[in-house]
């Protein structure tokens, strides 16, 4: 019996890590994540909207920030969140905030096996494209 990936029907559930912190910050986030099997993951640079007089209120004066997004297994994504607050002392106001939200469907097995950090998903994908280029090549 010729083995199929997308036969695989085991899946683990996935979270989606939202981290907003200080600019220049993104990549020590990426860093834990890594360490803690979050491997896919993306950094934008954003700015923040608060107008001056409240930023000045609160003690606040630079607006810019990394806003990282990572899929994280759910059984690790406590452990995760502990460990920013700790290296980054998220507990503390003005150093950031993350939190997750659960992802309840992915767009196919092999995205969902990228997103979970299993598997190694572009050698897959070209292995599929190969099969059904070969299938496709025989009469």
């Amino acid at each position: 019996m010729d083995h199929n990936i997308f036969e695989e029907k085991t899946y683990k559930r996935i979270k989606l890590l939202v981290a907003i912190v200080n600019r220049d910050y993104g990549e020590a986030v990426s860093e834990i994540c890594a360490q803690h099997g979050a491997k896919f993951n993306l950094t934008f640079m954003g700015r923040g909207t608060a107008k001056s007089d409240i930023l000045d209120y609160l003690g606040l004066t630079d607006t810019k920030k990394d806003i990282i997004l990572a899929a994280v297994l759910e059984t690790r994504a406590a452990e995760l969140l502990q460990a920013l607050k700790k290296v980054l002392h998220l507990d503390e106001p003005g150093n950031g905030i993350a939190f997750t939200l659960s992802i309840t469907s992915v767009g196919g097995p092999l995205t969902h096996k990228y997103m979970s950090g299993f598997g190694n998903f572009f050698a897959e994908l070209a292995k599929k494209r190969s099969e059904k280029i070969e299938q496709a090549s025989q009469p």
